[in-house]
């Protein structure tokens, strides 16, 4: 009982007018201060950083690229590189020996 009465007077300290004055000024700060942070996040760097993009674009590439020439390197990058125009009738293979030709060591060797 003696518990119940002091939560009620300290509800009622609480709920005094200057007291509710007090509190409501602090949550008004804190909104505040939560309203300028949620800004300055949302809006403000986001507008710096377009701010910093637009200055970069300007910088990075200020030619154009010329797509013809970057099409005849990509064309001769791939014929160099396909299979296709490979004569292998004219390349000799390393692993059949050739049967009418002896090599030197076996020839002074054999008698």
């Amino acid at each position: 009982m003696n518990l119940s009465l002091i939560k009620i007077q300290i509800i009622r300290r609480l709920l005094n007018v200057r007291n509710l004055y007090m509190i409501l000024g602090v949550a008004v700060i804190i909104g505040f201060g939560i309203l300028g942070l949620f800004l300055y996040q949302y809006f403000y760097q986001t507008i710096t950083q377009s701010e910093r993009v637009i200055l970069l674009k300007h910088e990075v590439a200020p030619d154009a690229i010329n797509m013809q020439v970057v099409s005849r390197v990509v064309a001769f990058m791939d014929s160099k590189s396909s299979m296709a125009n490979i004569e292998w009738d004219k390349i000799k293979n390393p692993f059949i020996v050739n049967t009418t030709t002896t090599p030197a060591i076996l020839s002074h060797t054999v008698e």
